[in-house]
């Protein structure tokens, strides 16, 4: 394919060569060339009901399975072109053959003995018959012989997965930062400003201070791709915000006065702090940087903005994307016993986007949701979130803008 060729071409090319043979895919992993990336495949695979799904612009390995089969692709290649390399094209069918007849250690068959539901014929064969009998499709050995053999390369799939975990494993060391540690950062971890070469950058950054640890796991944040219930503290003493105040304003000035009850409430184990009104002290307002939400039912209740509460963008988010999917959504007064009743609780922010909350502790009483799990609205409202700032989703609303890329070399 040409590297100049059009998205519709693209996508003729994929209906032709791909849909034709396999189906249409539940989902596409690609990487964010422009071709991916516009609005013409974005609605070409909503109209075949495909998801989306993109590697990180600075981490493209993430997709192992794909790295993994060009790793096998270019080492058969090796043997089979010439030193001027110009033949590689050629050799691709010769090198599908190969890999595809050939018995995988990870199922224990060849791919095409597991999609064709037999072991196609190849030249060795002439020299070496397989006297092992055939079963054809229709007759009644058939389905039991296949559905025999998927069992087998389940099974074997399995066993190496275990393998590759342990040996993963052996090679891992647990982390031991404490805040005000100083760490070094890798390049690599950052963002690559516009004609800077990685490979010209310093591998790490001069030391930077450890300010907070996120999370339970010492090895990375608890919102890095999966959702990990928190557990808050209602506060009675101390208020976040009061009336005629800067409260529903992000300020500097909201952040400040939460860090010493925040801090207590690490200290004893949890993971934030609750904070109620100021007035009456009963009614949810929020946490110290998020928003709070209830569910009850097909219910989605978050406390009304009055001036105390930040009118969060991911929290106008939540509300939008609850009703669209059938919720029953309201911004109304929410009382620690509304909080105490509910089927699930969760907070939004833009840095935690959206975390469940396992618990919440009211005079001393521990009050636990769905047995300290992910509840399935949270979930739910998370996927249809992330799902649109990733572009799995399509954007109807508007939220996601296109930028323009930047400029290459003159």
């Amino acid at each position: 394919m040409p590297e100049t060729a059009k998205t519709e071409y693209v996508i003729r090319l994929f209906k032709e060569n791909w849909v034709r043979d396999f189906g249409l895919p539940k989902s596409i992993i690609s990487d964010r060339d422009v071709r991916f990336t516009s609005k013409l495949w974005k609605a070409a695979a909503a109209e075949q009901g495909t998801q989306l799904q993109m590697t990180s612009g600075n981490h493209p390995e993430a997709n192992g399975q794909v790295e993994q089969l060009n790793c096998a692709v270019q080492h058969l290649l090796r043997h089979y072109i010439k030193p001027n390399q110009v033949d590689w094209d050629e050799k691709l069918a010769l090198i599908a053959s190969l890999y595809n007849n050939a018995v995988h250690s990870t199922t224990g068959v060849s791919p095409n003995c597991l999609l064709l539901t037999c072991k196609p014929r190849l030249p060795l064969d002439f020299l070496l018959p397989d006297n092992q009998p055939s079963a054809a499709p229709g007759t009644l050995e058939f389905p039991y012989r296949y559905e025999r053999l998927m069992q087998q390369a389940v099974k074997q799939m399995h066993r190496a997965q275990a393998a590759m975990i342990e040996s993963e494993n052996k090679h891992r060391c647990p982390s031991t930062f404490q805040v005000g540690d100083r760490v070094w950062v890798k390049s690599s971890e950052l963002g690559q400003e516009h004609r800077i070469s990685r490979k010209r950058m310093p591998q790490y950054f001069e030391p930077w201070e450890v300010l907070d640890i996120v999370g339970d796991d010492p090895d990375g944040p608890s919102h890095g791709g999966q959702l990990t219930p928190i557990h808050l503290k209602v506060e009675e003493s101390y208020h976040r915000a009061a009336p005629g105040g800067t409260g529903g304003v992000k300020t500097i000035s909201n952040y400040a006065p939460v860090l010493y009850t925040q801090l207590d409430a690490k200290r004893q184990g949890y993971s934030d702090v609750l904070y109620l009104d100021a007035v009456q002290n009963k009614y949810v307002e929020e946490v110290s940087s998020c928003n709070i939400f209830v569910v009850k039912g097909r219910q989605v209740l978050t406390p009304e903005l009055g001036g105390t509460i930040l009118p969060g963008i991911t929290r106008k988010s939540i509300l939008e994307l609850a009703a669209s999917l059938g919720y029953e959504v309201s911004e109304c007064p929410v009382s620690v016993e509304d909080l105490l009743a509910a089927d699930e609780v969760f907070c939004t922010g833009t840095a935690v986007v959206l975390s469940p909350v396992g618990s919440v502790t009211f005079r001393d009483k521990r009050f636990s949701y769905n047995d300290g799990e992910v509840g399935k609205v949270a979930s739910e409202l998370y996927k249809a979130l992330t799902d649109l700032q990733t572009g799995k989703s399509v954007d109807t609303r508007g939220w996601t803008v296109e930028l323009p890329r930047a400029p290459g070399p003159k």
